[in-house]
């Protein structure tokens, strides 16, 4: 971070998670993941599955399908054998269910929990018997059959699940992993195939695909994959309004975005920042901060002129906003309007700026504009805030050169 930027304002508190763990490197890691996704669904659909399984594993944890299903999730730490979070997320899932169906499940969940694991089945056995068309009660005794390692059972409960609900996701993958475990690559890739079409976001899915599509490859058997793509836009216009309030909410928010380094996932990023802010101006028009950060995106996003019409707006609004003004004296800079940069800049000191960094910008503007003495002026005020500034000594010495 330059001088400028540190002195022409208190650093922003960058905000973070819980773990510490920039709040931008977060999201950096989130679109690197939707990144690693797309370019994985298309190696996998022209075959090449090993480089399109390291794209898929490169998304990591990141949960780009949405909310997770909560039953697809207990079925996966059950396979892990992690029994006690498991019934946790078999609580949450059984909360989409009719009321009685809810009961029989927590009812098994519970006896799950202390080690019954027989009489759990039991429960939903009986459950089933009473509910024979409830496809998530069949799902959820297929999961804990295959847990008891009684596969063959499972594999038709999961057959039924989808006979009663064909876009029943977490049903497909558990069949296809079913298949997986009787070394039966071909018919793996027909149920994943189907739940990467149900479910395009999920790596994990898409993952389980290609290490089933690589096998029945090996056998001889292309697996021909036309996968779909995920909509990723549509989740962002969902997230776009709290993102919109959070911002009007805290403008400084912006700040924890702008020191972020420059990757591919860039214009993405603040694309969708700068989408944010402008529905949060629709809030409050008149808030030169959020004008302000308008600004600082559109400069992220290599758009200056725009950039200048929005702090121009920010300064309307607040004619004692410093940190706009010595930005706008940046922009006006870098953009060749050293006339609006030089009124822009010492309207900034007038007001208290009092940073090296603004004299010795303002003194390369006089300088440049042939005015010696008032460039001499300005470089020996920077030096009088900063000693050690060398860009100042080195362009005073110039002067006297």
């Amino acid at each position: 971070m330059s001088e400028l930027d540190s002195g022409s304002a208190p650093s922003a508190t960058l905000t973070t998670t819980a773990d510490g763990t920039a709040l931008w490197e977060k999201v950096r890691v989130y679109f690197e993941a939707r990144d690693q996704l797309r370019r994985g669904l298309c190696l996998l659909s022209a075959g090449q599955y090993a480089h399109a399984a390291d794209r898929f594993r490169a998304v990591g944890d990141v949960d780009l399908a949405g909310v997770s299903l909560a039953s697809y999730l207990a079925m996966c730490l059950v396979g892990d054998g992690k029994y006690a979070e498991a019934a946790v997320e078999f609580e949450r899932a059984a909360d989409l269910t009719p009321h009685a169906t809810l009961a029989r499940i927590r009812q098994s969940l519970a006896l799950w929990r202390a080690g019954n694991g027989s009489q759990a089945v039991a429960v939903l056995r009986d459950a089933v018997g009473d509910d024979a068309e409830c496809a998530e009660l069949h799902f959820q005794l297929g999961t804990l059959l295959a847990a008891r390692g009684e596969t063959d059972e499972a594999e038709l409960r999961f057959t039924q699940t989808i006979a009663l609900d064909t876009g029943h996701k977490e049903a497909h993958t558990a069949l296809a992993m079913c298949y997986g475990v009787r070394e039966q690559p071909g018919e793996a890739v027909r149920y994943l195939k189907r739940a990467q079409h149900l479910r395009p976001a999920d790596a994990k899915i898409a993952l389980l695909l290609t290490m089933a599509a690589q096998a029945s490859a090996e056998e001889g058997k292309q697996a021909n994959i036309q996968v779909e793509m995920p909509d990723l836009e549509t989740e962002d216009t969902n997230c776009l309004t709290q993102l919109g309030d959070l911002i009007a909410a805290e403008p400084e928010f912006l700040e924890s975005f702008l020191d972020l380094p420059e990757t591919e996932s860039e214009r993405e990023i603040f694309g969708l920042l700068g989408k944010a802010v402008e529905l949060a101006l629709d809030g409050e028009p008149n808030s030169a901060a959020l004008h302000y950060g308008r600004a600082r995106v559109l400069e992220r996003l290599g758009r200056p002129l725009e950039a200048i019409n929005a702090i121009e707006r920010a300064v309307q609004i607040d004619s004692r906003f410093v940190r706009a003004l010595i930005h706008l004296g940046k922009l006006y800079q870098q953009t060749d309007q050293a006339d609006d940069a030089r009124q822009r800049l010492e309207q900034a000191i007038t007001l208290g700026a009092d940073y090296a960094d603004v004299y010795f910008l303002l003194g390369n503007l006089y300088r440049d504009g042939g005015e010696r003495e008032r460039a001499r002026q300005a470089y020996r005020s920077a030096l009088r805030i900063n000693g050690d500034y060398t860009a100042a000594k080195n362009a005073l010495q110039s002067l006297a050169a």
